[in-house]
């Protein structure tokens, strides 16, 4: 059993998905939306809430990408994030030590619908990113973390 994913999760995974073009930044491989062949991978744990929904620590990964990439964290993943994040790998460490931001992240998860801060930045931020690949944007859309 694993961790829960929330609506939080489900607006946030979206936005990582979107902001890759629905492509899996690591094999290339490219997927038509809808589709659960492509995951939100993040580098630090989901259980990490201080990074949990940030941007830095999340990536679109097929199926077969995330499962390799996870099995072979330090020898895989770990050079890769530090290449493709390259300064900003440690931010993302000092990130993740921060108790602040955790404290922050399960605060605005809180209530349902527009009364969870979460889901409403990553939703709206979707939407957002949504409108400019039907007006012909092709490459990565960055959005905006809610921290």
């Amino acid at each position: 059993m694993g961790i829960k994913t929330t609506q939080a999760d489900k607006w946030f995974s979206l936005c990582i998905r979107e902001r890759a073009n629905w492509t899996c930044e690591y094999a290339g491989t490219i997927f038509t939306p809808p589709t659960n062949g492509l995951h939100c991978s993040h580098y630090k744990t989901r259980g990490n809430w201080s990074v949990r929904f940030e941007p830095l620590n999340a990536f679109a990964h097929s199926y077969g990408s995330h499962a390799y990439m996870e099995a072979n964290k330090e020898d895989i993943f770990k050079p890769w994030i530090k290449e493709k994040l390259g300064d900003d790998y440690n931010i993302l460490l000092e990130l993740a030590q921060c108790s602040d931001r955790a404290r922050e992240y399960r605060k605005a998860n809180k209530g349902r619908g527009k009364k969870n801060a979460l889901i409403t930045h990553y939703k709206t931020e979707h939407e957002r990113m949504q409108e400019l690949r039907n007006d012909g944007h092709q490459g990565r859309i960055e959005f905006v973390g809610f921290i």
